[in-house]
C-alpha cells in the first residue's frame, strides 16, 4: 500500500506472512496464485485484472535494529532476500529448482534503496515485489516496503542478470521462466496503484 496524500492504496495480490511461509515451507501456493493462468506460457493477452503483486510480511527483528532500536540500514537486505525467495518459490521455482530446471544464474549487479521512513524493532513490514524492466538479459525486481497504517518505509530494486549455470556468461532468459514472472510485470506506477 502506499500513502498518497491521505488515501491509501494497496497492492491487490497474494498476502503471506513470514510466519505461514516458515510453518509451511513444503506447501505450494502456485496453483491459487495464477487465477487460471498457464504456468510457464507467456501471456501476451493478458489485462489489468491479471496483473498482480506478489505481498509478504515480516516483522522488524532484534538483529535488523540499532540501538536505537530503528532498523539499520543494511537489515533491508534480508527483507529483499525473503522477499525475492519466497516470489520465487510461488511461482513454483525455488531457488534451486531455478538453477537445475532452467540451468541459470541470477548473480545481482545492482540494488538501489530509497530510505523513507525509519521502522522500530517489533513492527511489522509488508515487502510488494513487482517486475519494473525485463531486457534480454537482465530484469528489474522491485521491492515497496510499508510499516504501520501503510506507511512507505523503502523502495529499492535490484537488477538480477541471467548466467549461464556454468559460469558468468551472459545469457538470454529462459522463455519458461519470463512466462511465469509475466503476471507481475508492471510499472512502479501500476504497482502502487494495484
Amino acid at each position: 500500500m502506499l500513502h498518497l496524500g491521505g488515501q491509501v492504496n494497496r497492492c491487490n495480490m497474494l498476502l503471506l506472512d513470514s510466519a505461514r511461509v516458515h510453518a509451511n515451507a513444503s506447501t505450494s501456493f502456485h496453483g491459487s496464485r495464477l487465477n487460471g493462468l498457464q504456468p510457464g506460457v507467456n501471456q501476451p493477452n493478458m489485462t489489468e485484472n491479471d496483473r498482480r503483486v506478489f505481498r509478504l510480511k515480516d516483522y522488524v527483528r532484534w538483529g535488523d535494529v540499532d540501538p536505537a532500536g530503528i532498523i539499520r540500514w543494511d537489515a533491508y537486505t534480508r527483507f529483499f532476500e525473503l522477499a525475492e525467495a519466497e516470489f520465487f518459490r510461488d511461482l513454483g521455482i525455488p531457488y534451486r529448482q531455478i538453477f537445475q530446471r532452467f540451468k541459470v544464474g541470477l548473480p545481482r549487479r545492482v540494488m538501489h534503496i530509497d530510505f523513507e521512513s525509519a521502522p522500530v524493532l517489533d513492527e511489522q513490514l509488508e515487502v510488494c515485489v513487482y517486475v519494473s524492466n525485463v531486457g534480454t538479459t537482465s530484469m528489474t525486481m522491485n521491492f515497496d516496503i510499508y510499516g504501520d497504517a501503510g506507511v512507505v518505509r523503502a523502495a529499492g530494486y535490484l537488477v538480477l542478470v541471467c548466467v549461464d549455470a556454468g559460469g558468468m556468461i551472459k545469457r538470454p532468459w529462459p522463455p519458461e521462466l519470463l512466462g511465469l514472472i509475466e503476471p507481475f510485470r508492471m510499472s512502479t506506477a501500476e504497482a502502487r496503484d494495484h
